[in-house]
């Protein structure tokens, strides 16, 4: 039996690297990780923390099981070339009730474009999530290359600064 006991304003523990479908089954994730992951949503609400399920590169088929169990985020949502999850489908699906976390490749947009690329791309993420103002946090997947310039990490933050009305 999971518990909140710590101050922590979300609970980020569900799933992660161990139930990725790259790794396990569907049927092995159904048996194993859906069940705890309705009992963290449980303790969740019990304790009026949001809970985000941490998805992996692929998962986009479980998203009407997460949606079930009541998860109020799921990160990282790794889109093609990296992962499957897509971003205009979760939308659809899941309405303004879920937080779509992640999305920018680190590697083919971070590492090896540029300030433009990137710039596009964050567009299209903000346009596909019909992200007004909620359900969405613009970051990489789940880490950031070590070699990626720092220009291209000030794009990023430009961009996405743009796509919230925040600036030019």
């Amino acid at each position: 039996r999971l518990s909140a006991q710590s101050a922590a304003d979300l609970l980020y523990g569900i799933g992660t690297s161990w139930s990725t479908l790259s790794l396990i089954s569907p049927t092995i994730w159904e048996g194993y990780v859906y069940p705890y992951a309705c009992e963290a949503v449980r303790v969740g609400r019990e304790h009026k923390k949001p809970v985000c399920y941490m998805s992996g590169n692929l998962g986009m088929q479980l998203l009407p099981r997460l949606l079930e169990a009541g998860v109020d985020a799921v990160s990282p949502c790794e889109r093609p070339p990296l992962g499957d999850w897509d971003i205009k489908a979760m939308r659809k699906a899941a309405g303004k009730k879920l937080c779509i976390v992640g999305n920018v490749d680190p590697i083919n947009t971070l590492l090896f474009a540029g300030p433009t690329q990137i710039r596009e791309e964050v567009r299209g993420i903000f346009a596909d999530a019909n992200a007004e103002g909620t359900g969405l946090i613009v970051a990489t997947s789940d880490q950031v290359c070590r070699d990626t310039p720092d220009e291209n990490l000030a794009a990023l933050k430009r961009a996405v600064d743009e796509c919230n009305g925040l600036g030019a």
